[in-house]
């Protein structure tokens, strides 16, 4: 089994309580990253709690559209959340897939917000199938969404 992890880094001008009530709110993340066209679940409209299991719709014009199980592992206010792709949910090349969102505050009024992904691969996967999802420029584009629509607030 493969490892494949990406990491993504950006300074948002809001408050790290408003960068985390943001990003632990899975109802805000369609459209932001490429390829999320919804969210679908109970529990998602607000800050969600350890143990929420939601459903996001992923439609990157690729590859068949498919639903991606999540699961809220871990969360500690205006600091840390992380969700899960659990192995019994995962399918395709992935055996499971786990993000973290690092919230640092800076200041009042600025925060860093790390978005880091690590997936593990199945023995046997298809590789060159990978090598799109591995690159920096979808993750980075999902960053650069947060900081655009919570400083246009």
């Amino acid at each position: 089994m493969s490892l494949l992890t990406v990491e993504s880094h950006i300074t948002i001008d809001k408050p790290a309580s408003e960068v985390f009530n943001f990003i632990s709110t899975p109802s805000n993340w369609a459209g932001l990253h490429p390829g999320s066209a919804r969210i679908i679940g109970e529990g998602i409209t607000s800050s969600a709690v350890v143990g929420t299991r939601f459903i996001e719709v992923i439609d990157d014009g690729h590859r068949p559209v498919f639903d991606a199980h999540w699961v809220i592992t871990r969360s500690v206010k205006d600091e840390f959340f992380q969700f899960q792709f659990p192995s019994d949910f995962a399918h395709g090349p992935f055996q499971e897939i786990v993000i973290t969102y690092n919230i640092t505050a800076k200041g009042e009024a600025s925060t860093a917000f790390t978005r880091r992904m690590v997936s593990w691969v199945r023995p046997g996967a298809d590789t060159s199938e990978l090598a799109a999802f591995s690159e920096n420029d979808m993750h980075n584009k999902y960053v650069a969404g947060v900081k655009a629509r919570l400083e246009a607030k």
